[in-house]
């Protein structure tokens, strides 16, 4: 890690609370304990979900938000929608979903792409092209994801329009 503007360069900041601790001493900013737990659950998580361990994924990030983190929520909604949708669990996805697009800042476009996703697996695919759209007028810049071709391909052999 390298601080600017003076390029010091700190070693071993691999953490969540490694970069709480360089932020509190080098630039005298507090993180947050809650949001802290919440991003340590929601890496470990992530980790769960790349070793395809989908349970105790929806397992640590459902830990994440019964913390009630005041930031971050967004993610952990989008995440497990992911992980719920892995295991088969549409409507558990849907609603982890709806919830992280609801929560989201404006790019942060892959709580679109999980709801698209979700409503597309349950067979709505008129509510999935009408999410796509959505989400392009949110944020023009949605076309240009690496994803949009395919849910553009995938919607239009279902016989919808994007």
């Amino acid at each position: 890690m390298v601080l600017l503007p003076n390029e010091q360069l700190l070693n071993h900041v691999a953490t969540p609370n490694d970069l709480a601790q360089v932020l509190g001493a080098f630039c005298g900013a507090a993180v947050d304990d809650t949001v802290l737990q919440a991003t340590q659950l929601r890496l470990a998580g992530n980790s769960h979900a790349a070793n395809r361990e989908f349970a105790a994924a929806i397992s640590a990030y459902t830990r994440a938000l019964e913390l009630q983190p005041r930031a971050g929520r967004h993610m952990l909604h989008s995440n497990r929608s992911a992980a719920h949708l892995q295991l088969g669990n549409k409507e558990a996805a849907l609603a982890d979903a709806q919830k992280a697009v609801e929560l989201s800042p404006p790019d942060f476009q892959m709580s679109h792409i999980r709801l698209i996703d979700c409503l597309y697996a349950l067979g709505r695919y008129a509510e999935a092209a009408e999410a796509c759209r959505r989400a392009d007028e949110k944020d023009s810049s949605f076309r240009f994801r690496s994803e949009f071709p395919a849910i553009k391909r995938a919607l239009q052999a279902a016989g919808q329009l994007v």
